[in-house]
C-alpha cells in the first residue's frame, strides 16, 4: 500500500490511507471528501475521469471512490480499467445515485467491487472502505 506518512501534534509520524475520489457534483464531492477525512483518511478528489488519471500518473492512492456514470462520458467501469493500467490492483468502490440494479445497466461494474447507493452514511462508507483494503 502506498500510504502517505503524516506526523501527529506529538510527533509521532502514522501512515495512512490515500483514496482518489471521482465525483463530478461539488456538493457531493465536499461532503463525501468531508466524510473520509473525518474517518481519517487522506483524499484526492477529481472531477472527471481525465482529472483522476492525471491524479493517479502524479501521486499514490490506495482506493479508488467513483461515481458510476461520470460527466465525460466514460463509465466508472472504464475508469477503472484505465486506472489498474497505472495501479495494478487498486480496489475499486463505486457509488450512484440510482438503484443497484439501474446504475450497472447504465454502465456496467466489475464484480469484484462494491456499489455505494448515494445517500450513503458514513458507516457505510467506513464499512465500504475497510472492507475494500482487506480484500487488496
Amino acid at each position: 500500500m502506498s500510504q502517505k506518512s503524516q506526523a501527529t501534534p506529538d510527533g509521532e509520524v502514522r501512515n495512512r490511507v490515500r483514496i482518489l475520489m471521482i465525483e463530478d457534483d461539488p456538493d457531493v464531492q465536499d461532503l463525501v471528501h468531508r466524510m473520509l477525512e473525518s474517518l481519517g483518511y487522506d483524499v484526492l478528489a477529481a472531477g472527471s475521469c481525465g482529472a483522476a488519471l492525471d491524479l493517479l500518473r502524479d501521486e499514490d492512492a490506495d482506493l479508488i471512490l467513483s461515481d458510476v456514470v461520470l460527466p465525460d462520458g466514460t463509465s466508472g467501469q472504464a475508469l477503472a480499467e484505465q486506472a489498474r493500467a497505472l495501479c495494478p490492483g487498486i480496489p475499486i468502490i463505486y457509488m450512484s445515485g440510482y438503484p443497484a440494479p439501474v446504475a450497472e445497466k447504465r454502465a456496467p461494474i466489475d464484480i469484484r467491487s462494491v456499489l455505494l447507493t448515494k445517500p450513503f452514511k458514513r458507516q457505510e462508507l467506513a464499512d465500504a472502505v475497510a472492507a475494500a483494503l482487506a480484500s487488496k
